[in-house]
């Protein structure tokens, strides 16, 4: 009999006394994957507490395409909705997209039910406290609460539902650790799982530059790429091979020594252009962080500019299983016809897409202008990289010597660029020398991963380029046309 009651002692502080699971909207930011890894995620930006002890958390504003129709969702939030309601005896309060209530009872006890959320008939899911075990929830042991759901109707008869017998897990430290996505339920039937917590530093966190560009010497990247316009195209592959690494303060700045070497080829008539040289490249986090401050973007974030708002997007099961960070700038556009947001589909506004893994830095962008205006559009891929004896893809070829051999006989035209002043402070002068108007002739200017920050069609031998807030930094200018003349250039743009 002493035996048995030294387990009670044990126990029972476990599953009868921990009943408060009420950690569910920790400050910063938590992470949810779905079984194709892809990301979304609730950030508690705003907090208002009543005077009865009762709290309110305000998410991110997101911007959805769910149904197919032209007007996209602004209205909500993410994957627990815009708000969420929690009473001071611990019931959380959420609400989906028709403004219906989810309720969540985080201080139950196993065989406690109730009404869960609404379905369509005067019916409704039921949940009910199955069991309290101890589970692995990001890497860590607790407490956790499974919460079955089950369909009934007006009766309280069980009915047939897809989430018959599906699960919500609640985590007592950690919050939800399983779900599905609260302000789509209960229509979408896709699970969640906690994935990582800012907060506590624990799982997937915010990726963040310095995370993005971090290579060591001999890391190895290939890439491919296509341009097309209404007066040619051509292709691209390229090379970068880290030779050297130096970390600067508290790894506040890092700077890269890198082989560089590309073959560009043109249309018709055919024409190729090689560089093969040695490139220095440097970031300063801070810096970087204030001048492309869109890496904090979470999944679906709405924030936009004017008429024009981009989309963020995030995975973690590209290349080998790292962490992407995606932005479509410009995707969505107000139409103030039908009075609210949808895709871009008119005007000269180019769209563009920059995809970054950690790691690996950028690895895919981009660009097009609507065709029916003017069809010019680019893209490039990371096809292979190397970083010590990880592997992934298929390289363009084996070495720098064998892309761009010495002995190539270029079939380009002596044109010349002029980029006057240069460095560039606010306008600089492009001046074309010898080149064919009639060729239709145009002006990239990209950083040196390949970013397009300027584009013309160049319609006269001088050009005016307006800085317009490109950051300072290494620049190349290539200038092409149908004729198959391609010209790179390096230019500086300075503070």
């Amino acid at each position: 009999m002493r035996y048995l009651t030294m387990l009670l002692v044990v126990f029972l502080p476990i599953f009868v006394h921990s009943q408060d699971f009420q950690n569910i909207c920790s400050p910063q930011t938590t992470y949810y994957k779905s079984p194709g890894y892809g990301l979304k995620a609730f950030r508690r930006d705003s907090t208002v507490i009543t005077g009865m002890n009762d709290t309110t958390f305000y998410s991110y504003r997101t911007i959805l395409n769910l149904d197919g129709t032209a007007c996209k969702d602004t209205i909500g939030g993410s994957v627990m909705g815009r708000k969420v309601f929690k009473r001071d005896d611990g019931w959380f309060y959420f609400f989906n997209r028709g403004n219906d209530t989810i309720f969540l009872n985080s201080q139950g006890v196993t065989g406690t039910t109730w009404k869960f959320c609404n379905l369509p008939n005067s019916c409704y899911l039921q949940a009910e406290i199955t069991s309290i075990v101890m589970d692995s929830v990001l890497g860590n042991l607790d407490q956790v609460k499974i919460i079955t759901l089950q369909a009934k109707n007006n009766l309280n008869i069980n009915i047939p539902h897809f989430f018959n017998q599906k699960q919500i897990r609640l985590s007592k430290n950690y919050g939800i650790s399983k779900m599905y996505d609260l302000y789509l339920m209960p229509n979408d039937t896709v699970p969640y799982t906690l994935c990582g917590k800012t907060f506590l530093s624990l799982g997937i966190q915010n990726l963040k530059w310095k995370d993005i560009y971090n290579y060591n010497e001999g890391d190895i990247f290939h890439y491919s790429g296509i341009w097309n316009s209404q007066y040619g195209g051509g292709s691209w592959n390229k090379i970068y091979r880290v030779l050297s690494k130096a970390v600067y303060g508290n790894n506040d700045s890092v700077e890269y020594k890198m082989e560089h070497c590309e073959r560009v080829s043109s249309g018709y008539p055919p024409a190729i252009t090689n560089t093969f040289d040695t490139i220095t490249v440097k970031y300063n986090w801070a810096l970087y962080d204030l001048n492309y401050s869109f890496i904090n973007r979470l999944p679906d974030e709405f924030v936009h500019s004017g008429a024009f708002s981009d989309r963020y997007f995030q995975n973690i099961n590209a290349f080998n299983g790292r962490h992407l960070k995606g932005r479509d700038i410009n995707k969505y556009h107000y139409a103030s016809a039908q009075n609210c947001w949808g895709f871009y589909g008119y005007g000269g506004t180019p769209v563009y897409t920059y995809n970054y893994v950690e790691g690996l830095g950028q690895t895919y962008y981009s660009y097009y202008v609507i065709p029916e205006l003017q069809p010019t559009s680019a893209h490039e891929n990371l096809v292979y990289f190397k970083k010590g004896t990880e592997t992934w893809g298929t390289p363009v070829t084996t070495t720098c010597n064998t892309l761009v051999p010495v002995d190539d006989k270029l079939l380009l035209p002596e044109v010349h660029v002029l980029v006057f002043p240069n460095p560039i402070t606010s306008r600089s002068t492009i001046s074309l020398i010898n080149l064919d108007l009639s060729s239709h002739p145009e002006i990239f200017m990209m950083d040196l991963y390949g970013r397009i920050v300027f584009h013309t069609l160049v319609q006269k031998s001088e050009v005016v380029f307006d800085r317009q807030g490109v950051p300072a930094g290494i620049y190349i200018l290539r200038v092409t046309s149908n004729d198959g003349v391609v010209r790179n250039k390096k230019i500086i743009v300075s503070n």
